[in-house]
């Protein structure tokens, strides 16, 4: 697993020298969850500890409570590293879908900060179809949103866009299928902050892991 401790350092993040257990090692602690326990904590803090990995593990009430504390800090790392994988990238096509959690589509698209080098292009499915984000898209941003047409459309692409389109979508099915292999038969969370948390974390986890593992 990434050690978190330079990300720390380049943000001067600083830890309560007081604790025991460092904000990394907690982070850690919920990644390694996500990524080798279906998202159970309890089993990951009881592998770390008697492993030896991160001796001075909390109990399940402090845990829980230091990781909520910490969720602006894991966001920011999502972002952070998002934004990292997007410099070293050097193609300009992007796969855009809903995560495999009840989301509404459109008014997701028009919610999210793009944030993309001129040129790009994002390929998303039929749900995505809005022609006035597309236009405003490529006329402000110089950003081309390639949805797949429905039958009716008004914009019908020719058919080897289609087929291009289709076989671009594959790829973001995988990868939503990668994800979905880390869950458990269902996410338990007793508050809607704690529910995005473990989310976040199996996004994080995966993102580690082909990226960086």
């Amino acid at each position: 697993m990434l050690s978190l401790m330079t990300y720390k350092e380049a943000i001067n993040h600083q830890d309560d020298r007081r604790r025991l257990m460092s904000d990394a090692e907690v982070l850690t602690t919920a990644l390694v969850a996500a990524l080798f326990f279906h998202g159970n904590q309890a089993h990951a803090r009881v592998y770390l500890q008697e492993s030896g990995l991160i001796p001075a593990m909390l109990d399940k009430s402090r845990f829980c409570r230091r990781l909520h504390a910490l969720s602006e800090l894991m966001y920011d790392l999502f972002h952070q590293i998002g934004m990292l994988l997007k410099a070293t990238n050097s193609d300009v096509e992007y796969l855009l879908d809903s995560f495999p959690v009840a989301a509404n589509d459109v008014r997701g698209l028009n919610a999210l900060p793009l944030n993309l080098p001129p040129l790009s292009e994002i390929y998303a499915d039929s749900a995505y179809t809005d022609y006035q984000a597309e236009d405003a898209l490529l006329l402000i941003d110089e950003i081309g949103l390639k949805a797949l047409r429905k039958k009716n459309s008004h914009r019908a692409a020719p058919p080897w866009i289609s087929f291009y389109k289709q076989a671009t979508r594959h790829r973001i099915e995988t990868v939503f299928s990668e994800i979905t292999r880390l869950f458990p038969k269902s996410i338990h969370a007793v508050t809607f902050s704690g529910f995005l948390i473990k989310i976040t974390c199996f996004i994080l986890a995966i993102t580690f892991k082909k990226a960086f593992i």
